[in-house]
């Protein structure tokens, strides 16, 4: 999996004129972007085990977000209406539950403390996070992600705030009838949100 995330990652660089010398392997410097993201290090922790400067780190580090944040549309991605038939006879097979095409939950990704209203970024255990929204399918492929609340904000607030309630609301199209996504008893019930 890594290999292929290297390969397309240097692919990106390539095609958008960003790849114009390399010191340092797309192995390491990806690497170290996941590093730091999965670890909750330092650039100055992550330099030590690569052997590198925290601002090398740095550097890899926006890059890497750059293109990571540039790539996701490609990837996280809305399904088709015949993908939502397959996930829908697949999870009501599992589960009984009828019409489900996507299973969505909060999570709290941890930040650093901001400068300014730090207070609002601070969730239930007391750390600075950001509270984002993801709904996955039946293979636990992320097809819906809303990152922008802050870690005090319930998981009912980030829902309504994101594009996906709106969407819900005024086009019919994305979800059928009788399709639904099923959450836990954070989020409110509705007729396209079941649990």
């Amino acid at each position: 999996m890594l290999q292929v995330l290297i390969q397309v990652f240097g692919n990106h660089l390539r095609l958008h004129g960003r790849l114009l010398r390399l010191r340092t392997g797309l192995d390491v410097c990806l690497l170290m972007a996941l590093w730091v993201m999965g670890n909750l290090s330092s650039f100055r922790g992550v330099g030590v085990v690569f052997g590198v400067s925290r601002s090398v780190v740095h550097y890899h580090y926006i890059i890497v977000i750059e293109a990571l944040r540039e790539l996701a549309p490609k990837y996280i991605k809305w399904p088709t209406p015949a993908q939502r038939n397959r996930h829908k006879e697949y999870i009501e097979r599992r589960t009984g539950f009828p019409g489900v095409v996507g299973m969505m939950n909060g999570t709290l990704i941890t930040v650093t403390a901001p400068r300014i209203q730090c207070e609002r970024y601070s969730d239930r255990h007391h750390q600075y996070s950001y509270n984002v929204l993801i709904v996955c399918d039946k293979d636990y492929k992320i097809i819906f992600t809303y990152i922008e609340e802050v870690g005090s904000a319930h998981d009912s607030t980030v829902f309504e705030r994101s594009a996906l309630f709106r969407i819900l609301l005024e086009r019919v199209e994305f979800l059928g009838e009788d399709e639904h996504i099923l959450a836990d008893g954070a989020y409110k019930l509705t007729s396209k949100v079941i649990y």
